[in-house]
């Protein structure tokens, strides 16, 4: 299963990949961790029970709407079917600066 409390600590000791305030960049891996550790420290409940018990179950679509697979994963098959996989293709901050870079570049647009 998945340590929230490990994941929070791993990012409390992650270092930025660009210098603060030079660059906008989403976390697609790890603004679900994000934002569970800002729930449980606000309101002291992760972020899977808040969707569950706040929004899923009054709009009768628990089960369809969830965050996690909960504790073990999920033991409904019809649930792992519907379940994308996430494929992460690893790259440094530089080589994706030099390829905007390059794909904005003048002699780039002159090209088009």
């Amino acid at each position: 299963g998945c340590d929230s409390d490990a994941m929070l600590r791993a990012l409390e000791k992650a270092v930025p990949a660009t210098e603060p305030g030079t660059e906008t960049q989403y976390h697609a891996l790890s603004f679900g961790w994000l934002l569970d550790g800002l729930l449980r420290g606000a309101v002291a409940r992760p972020i899977a029970q808040i969707v569950t018990n706040e929004l899923a179950r009054p709009l009768g679509i628990e089960g369809e709407l969830m965050i996690g697979l909960g504790d073990g994963g999920s033991s409904d098959p019809s649930v792992r079917d519907r379940l994308a996989q996430l494929v992460v293709q690893r790259q440094t901050a530089e080589s994706t600066t030099q390829k905007e870079t390059q794909a904005t570049s003048p002699e780039k647009k002159k090209q088009a």
